[in-house]
């Protein structure tokens, strides 16, 4: 398991941008799960007049093959996905984590993406997506700062 991915705890607040290019209070609250076998996080996006525009429990952890994978559940899926681990981009600022579901060229399926941005004091947490027959593009993100 990832040191970063395990690294992840504590809650963290800060503003994003949605698809309707709204803007929103986010809050992500990670805990680690028991055994250091994977990490549940909760993430909230909410309008200024606390409207949920996002509401989310996920698990981070290895799948039935060994490799790192999200679980979504959340107010804007119809189900519970795996997305896989497509990738992994050290940077200045931390580690960028990128879950995949569908292939993002293919544009007669929903594909989606989820950039995980683990950073010393801040996360960073990114969907992009593309409806079947429309453009894949970033559509919703934002970054939050640690507070406890």
């Amino acid at each position: 398991m990832n040191h970063e991915i395990l690294s992840l705890n504590g809650r963290f607040i800060g503003e994003g941008i949605n698809h309707d290019n709204q803007s929103f209070e986010a809050q992500f609250i990670a805990t680690q799960t028991a055994g250091v076998k994977g990490v549940a996080f909760r993430f909230e996006a909410r309008g200024k007049d606390q409207a949920a525009f996002h509401l989310e429990s996920s698990l981070l952890g290895l799948n039935m093959k060994g490799e790192l994978a999200l679980w979504v559940m959340s107010s804007n899926h119809p189900g519970i996905f795996e997305r896989p681990l497509k990738s992994t981009h050290k940077t200045e600022h931390g580690t960028e984590f990128i879950f995949a579901f569908g292939d993002k060229d293919n544009r007669n399926i929903f594909r989606e993406e989820i950039l995980l941005d683990i950073r010393p004091s801040s996360v960073r947490y990114v969907y992009s997506w593309g409806m079947p027959g429309g453009d894949f593009a970033e559509r919703s993100g934002c970054t939050m700062k640690r507070v406890d």
